[in-house]
């Protein structure tokens, strides 16, 4: 059944179903089950649920005022709300700078339960009013639910630490391990090798791409038990160093992109900071063979998902905590 037109002309902020016409919609979600019979028959029953024919139109009254409208605020794209939110937020804007500069490629922030990682990342071409909305106010030319459902994405995960790494690489804690197996996809691992000491530089960054990361059993179990422990440690001391668990033969030094030496003391001009980070993106995004580190050829496509992938994992997942909540919720009913 079509909604009555009284909710396409009201101008009401709050309307309610209850008019007697809904008595046959409404129902339990009861766990047995039962609830999803009663939505199967209605969807059989109204096969063309959509009214046929033009909706009346909802009058609007002009606003006397007569000032100018306000410019549109900047599109804050959600990051994640912990205390490393603000390498998020610098590494965000410091690549989407990039690409406005260049104009191609666009960044976007994934869910913050996402699977797959922190950022994907995109072609795309900018126009000129793109660059300049963005250099000027920080509006993206498109997020994440403008995108086509084929574009190819390329995921990522961006890590860092409360203390500066060091040459032997950084390592991962329990939580990081728990995020990078939640998903077999191969995605770029980002570490910030500076920490928060250096949030306002643009030092270097180690990106690893998790084909070439291979955890032994022993420490897969070590991570998988010290993840379950209630509490919050970490257990770092007991866990390797990331440069133990690489199996193409390279050094973690390799891997390490915009190490700019004494340099990244100095002004780092816009379009150079960063800037191999955004070379390494947009060669993932791309059709052709690229290398990283130098002299290990890589497929773009190993690198790549349809958007429509992206999306569907986060369904999966909701619907794997939906059933997990559900399923406690009988063990409880069984009890009482």
């Amino acid at each position: 059944m079509a909604l009555p037109d009284r909710f396409f002309t009201s101008t009401e902020l709050y309307d309610e179903l209850d008019a007697a016409t809904f008595d046959s919609y409404s129902l339990c979600m009861a766990l047995d089950g039962k609830w999803v019979e009663s939505v199967y028959s209605i969807v059989a029953s109204h096969p063309n649920p959509r009214q046929i024919g033009p909706r009346p139109v909802r009058t609007v009254q002009s606003p006397e005022s007569t000032e100018a409208p306000e410019e549109p605020s900047p599109i804050k794209q959600e990051h994640v709300s912990t205390e490393k939110g603000w390498f998020f937020d610098k590494f965000f804007d410091t690549i989407m700078t990039q690409c406005a500069l260049r104009r191609s490629g666009l960044l976007f922030v994934l869910p913050r339960e996402h699977s797959l990682g922190d950022f994907a990342y995109c072609r795309y071409i900018w126009t000129a009013d793109d660059q300049e909305d963005y250099l000027d106010r920080k509006i993206p030319p498109l997020t994440i639910s403008d995108l086509p459902p084929s574009v190819p994405v390329v995921p990522m995960l961006a890590f860092t630490k409360n203390r500066a790494g060091t040459s032997r690489g950084p390592i991962l804690s329990p939580s990081e391990f728990h995020r990078i197996n939640q998903s077999d996809q191969c995605r770029l691992l980002l570490f910030d090798m500076f920490g928060i000491e250096g949030r306002n530089l643009f030092g270097p960054l180690t990106i690893i791409p998790t084909d070439d990361v291979s955890i032994s059993s022993k420490d897969r179990t070590h991570y998988e038990d010290s993840f379950r422990k209630d509490n919050h440690l970490e257990f770092m001391e007991r866990s390797p160093l990331l440069s133990q668990q690489l199996h193409t033969g390279y050094a973690i030094t390799d891997y390490t992109l915009s190490a700019l030496g004494p340099i990244v003391l100095s002004n780092v001009r816009p379009q150079d900071q960063w800037k191999d980070v955004w070379h390494l993106l947009e060669a993932c995004s791309r059709d052709t063979p690229f290398f990283h580190p130098p002299g290990f050829q890589r497929s773009p496509y190993r690198f790549q998902l349809p958007l429509h992938e992206v999306h569907q994992l986060l369904v999966d997942r909701h619907a794997s905590i939906e059933h997990e909540a559900l399923y406690k919720a009988s063990l409880v009913e069984q009890v009482e």
